[in-house]
């Protein structure tokens, strides 16, 4: 398949697990994607994959770093930029995104196969990518054969999980490969032995004893050729001393199975063939001629001689930059036949050969010097071997390492307790950024154990502050609160100011989720000043913004703007990016509460911008939530949709399910907005089932979200249990913003029940919701919340609750105009149109601009909104005007009024019309106007003809 491929004109890469041997994280991926890079590849991969993802890539691939260097004084396409730290389920799915997007790059220049066999010996890292990889392969010009043996692959058992679950991912086809039947049986003896003809006896007993086993078929050969049972004559045919007598070949002494003939062959080696065969399984599935020389002890002379017996004999097999064993199943055989202390010695000395030749092989090194025992040097390189695996996020290889380093501890004499501090620290921070949770509070603690037996206050304090923060990780916000004050009385007492600072955040991280952000307020702005004294720019920077959100949430906005902006600058001036993107998420969300949209979309696309261009997957998908909320707000609900969809999609790639729920629930008010109610309902509906990782404050939000849905959709009576639902939850918590929103809601939902099915009035709500907002400043939504009320109002009968509603909704008009929210105002505007005060009513009347003398079209007419009686009229006398009562100054004031509300309108009433409206005859209207004019007053109605 391979040499069909290169003739076809694609790139063949290999890529081979090992038994018994380390390769690092990634390694069998690593293997093949070294094949295929060159200094040329390297430049072409730079036109077209960014340099954050080449970054990515190169702390797998280092070679990439060699040929597309930093440069600092000119930062070409061609070079890389520095690496973003992020946190670490966000690094892993960032550098599998970067693996993919460069093995997907490689197909674009030229047609790829990667061949990954012996993938049962395949590290967790390499199988994860190739789960994310297959997904994405469909269109491109990359093609990858992986192979593995199920028998080897169920022995362990999340080797099993992962090939499970690749399989699920779809993608790919799936073969079976079953053993050889006799036919093919056949063909392999005669291709292995170069048969013009076939030799059906032979074939049948092979078959038979080997039941189609292609390496017990191979080996079998080998042995029966070894042993001269199987020989060519002088004829230089292929023959066996049974050939003319035998009916079955029955004679044939074949043993029971592949391993004992593999060890027939090995017994038939010289002394010195097995030592160096012995050497060469200790050293691993491919190793160079100077390596097996160096650890064998051997000379130069007497390991090319024994080597080329080796390959001779098909033990061994020659690459173009190392040996390796024909196959894994005879370096398994010839590993497990070496004594224990032989093999313990052997260790030792691949161990030491390895230090001198390749120091940089530190898996292979942590390796032989645990197994050859070697206590302080298996410590070493194990823990040196995590720090690069963690380094690469391979989380799981990481703690593998660290487990044998604390093996290695333990064995350690005498011990060293500030050692095993470390490499328990060390470990649980593994853990815990990997998510496992219960294994880093387990490590903490024996470290606080250790730290506390030998007095290391300093140590204590730090251990502490990390489970602080796992327990705030983890949602147990008081426990977090509690056990940063046991770290800040040990730094306290220690004058360590920096585990003091790292206290107080803990403390005030706790707090503010807990709902009680003025307390979180308090321990922040300590940690800050700590930050500061200690000049942490890093630090103080995180410290501030995350006060901001505190801030924010208790309703101090323009408190939180400043400290957020505080934060930004900060960021700026280090040039931290990522920190740079986490302010301004925290500034677009301050500046939608103020109701400054603009803002607010200036510093999303600023923050997508940045995300895109780092790589970092969960702050892209908050960015475009960001970017489609500030759209959605200035009214524009079909352009914010894609881009919750887009953040939706990436939030599911990467599991980030907090921010699925709030995109969710984004995109349901997004369809709240557009009118598709049902889809609103469905996307609300699968937010809040999201259960556990929904965020507290998110829960009121939904609930009034949905309540407002299931108002529009004429199913109040659903709506008043997610009212109050929403209203508790809001009530439950310190945060003023949220409890104005529950407020407002439950008076709409009040409204339309009736008060007393609700057992409250709306009035109570809505001017408790107008209350909060005016003293937070929340404009917009206190432009909702009076466009609430005085909606209500308006529809009252009560003609002195009526005028209130129409100040209300002046004020409510005023501040959208001034916010350009152009969607809100519409729709008030809309709504008012259909609320009418005391003494209105609403008519049909001929356009102003429409002609006369012919029937009207249906589009030359327009609805006004008419004046008939206000309080107004009540004062109108007839004292200045002596010649007519007072009942005719009020009737041609009215119509004077008329008059001028059409005329606003867009309308031109005939006399008939002001007659219906004051149910009055046409000829006293005919007089009015006549009067009118004749005092000098403008009137005109449609129809009229003036003199």
């Amino acid at each position: 398949m391979a040499r069909d491929a290169e003739w076809r004109g694609a790139q063949v890469c290999w890529g081979r697990g090992r038994e018994l041997a380390e390769l690092p994280p990634y390694g069998v991926l690593r293997q093949a994607l070294q094949a295929a890079l060159s200094s040329l590849r390297a430049s072409q991969l730079a036109e077209l994959v960014e340099g954050v993802w080449l970054r990515e890539v190169s702390r797998v691939l280092p070679e990439l770093a060699e040929w597309l260097p930093d440069r600092s004084a000119e930062r070409s396409r061609r070079s890389l930029p520095p690496h973003m730290d992020l946190e670490p389920e966000q690094q892993r799915a960032r550098l599998l995104e970067a693996l993919t997007r460069t093995v997907l790059a490689l197909g674009q220049i030229m047609p790829h196969l990667l061949i990954l066999d012996d993938l049962q010996w395949a590290d967790e890292a390499t199988l994860s990518v190739l789960a994310h990889l297959t997904r994405q392969l469909a269109e491109g010009r990359v093609l990858v054969i992986g192979s593995y043996r199920g028998e080897d692959a169920r022995e362990q058992p999340a080797v099993w999980e992962a090939l499970q679950a690749l399989d699920r991912a779809g993608g790919h086809q799936c073969l079976l490969l079953a053993r050889l039947t006799a036919e093919g049986t056949g063909e392999l003896v005669r291709r292995g032995l170069a048969l013009a003809a076939g030799a059906p006896l032979f074939e049948e007993r092979l078959y038979q004893e080997t039941d189609g086993n292609p390496l017990f078929v191979l080996e079998t050969l080998r042995a029966l050729h070894d042993e001269g049972l199987l020989y060519r004559d002088e004829g230089g045919e292929w023959s066996t001393p049974w050939d003319e007598a035998t009916a079955d070949y029955a004679e044939l002494p074949l043993p029971a199975g592949v391993c004992q003939v593999i060890n027939r062959r090995l017994t038939r080696l010289e002394a010195d063939e097995r030592a160096a065969l012995d050497v060469a399984a200790v050293l691993g599935s491919d190793f160079g001629f100077g390596l097996l020389a160096r650890a064998g002890d051997l000379g130069r002379e007497a390991a090319l001689a024994v080597v080329s017996e080796l390959l001779r004999r098909r033990f061994l097999v020659e690459e173009p930059a190392a040996y390796r064993f024909s196959h894994d199943k005879v370096r398994q055989v010839a590993y497990t036949g070496i004594e224990e202390v032989e093999r313990q010695r052997l260790h030792q000395q691949a161990g030491r050969a390895l230090e001198v030749l390749h120091p940089e092989q530190v898996e292979q090194l942590a390796r032989h010097f645990s197994l050859g025992q070697v206590w302080d040097k298996a410590l070493g390189y194990n823990r040196q071997a995590g720090q690069r695996a963690r380094a690469v996020y391979a989380g799981t290889e990481a703690i593998g390492y660290y487990d044998r380093a604390l093996e290695a501890w333990g064995h350690l004499q005498p011990p060293d307790e500030s050692l095993g501090l470390r490499l328990y620290e060390e470990r649980g921070r593994i853990c815990q950024g990997t998510g496992r949770f219960d294994q880093a509070e387990a490590d903490f603690q024996v470290a606080y154990g250790l730290a506390e037996q030998v007095g290391d206050r300093a140590s204590q304090a730090r251990v502490l502050n990390h489970l602080s923060y796992l327990q705030w990780q983890r949602g147990h916000f008081s426990g977090a609160a509690e056990i940063a004050q046991r770290a800040l009385g040990l730094a306290t007492a220690a004058g360590l100011a920096s585990e003091i600072a790292g206290g107080l955040f803990n403390k005030a991280n706790a707090a503010r989720d807990m709902g009680h952000f003025q307390t979180a307020i308090g321990f922040y702005e300590q940690a800050v000043n700590l930050y500061q004294e200690l000049d942490d720019q890093k630090r103080l920077a995180d410290c501030l913004n995350r006060m901001g959100g505190a801030l924010l949430f208790s309703g101090a906005f323009a408190e939180a703007r400043s400290v957020v902006e505080r934060s930004l600058a900060i960021r700026r001036q280090l040039d931290d990016r990522m920190g740079i993107s986490y302010s301004l998420a925290n500034l677009c969300v301050i500046c939608m509460y103020q109701g400054q949209f603009a803002r607010a979309r200036e510093a999303a696309q600023e923050q997508l911008e940045i995300d895109s261009a780092i790589g970092d997957l969960h702050a892209e998908a908050a960015a475009l939530d960001n970017l489609g909320d500030a759209i959605l707000e200035q009214g524009f609900p079909t352009r914010a949709i894609p881009l919750f969809q887009r953040g939706l999609r990436i939030a599911r790639e990467i599991g980030a399910l907090t921010s699925e729920a709030i995109l969710l629930l984004d995109l349901g008010r997004a369809y709240h907005h557009l009118g598709d109610l049902e889809q609103a309902r469905e996307m609300l509906e699968q937010s809040l089932g999201m259960g556990s990782v929904i965020e507290r404050r998110l829960v009121p939000l939904i609930h009034t979200c949905l309540a407002q849905v299931r108002l529009a959709a004429d199913r109040g009576d659903e709506a008043p249990a997610h009212a109050r639902a929403g209203l508790q939850a809001s009530r439950e918590m310190e945060e003023p913003w949220s409890l104005a929103m529950a407020h407002r809601v439950m008076g709409q939902v009040t409204a339309h029940i009736g008060s007393e099915e609700a057992g409250a009035e709306p009035m109570s709500h809505f001017e408790e919701s107008i209350r909060i907002l005016g003293e937070i400043g929340a404009e917009a939504e206190l432009a909702r919340s009076l466009a609430a009320y005085g909606l209500y109002l308006r529809r009252s009968d009560d003609a002195e609750k009526a005028r209130r509603g129409t100040t209300l909704l002046d004020e409510a008009k005023a501040l959208f105009q001034q916010l350009e929210m152009a969607r809100d105002l519409a729709q008030l505007e809309a709504e008012a149109a259909t609320c009418l005060l005391p003494g209105q009513v609403r008519v049909r009347l001929p356009r102003a601009e429409a002609p006369t003398g012919r029937p009207l079209r249906d589009d030359e007419w327009v609805q006004v909104t008419w004046t008939v009686t206000a309080p107004e009229d009540e004062g109108v006398s007839g004292k200045a005007c002596p010649e007519h009562s007072r009942r005719v100054a009020r009737r041609h004031h009215k119509l004077l009024r008329l008059l001028r509300e059409a005329a606003e309108q867009g309308a031109a009433p005939t006399v008939p019309d002001l007659a219906a409206a004051l149910r009055v005859g046409a000829r006293t209207i005919e007089r009015d106007l006549a009067a009118l004019r004749a005092a000098g007053h403008d009137v005109r109605t449609r129809g009229a003809r003036l003199l």
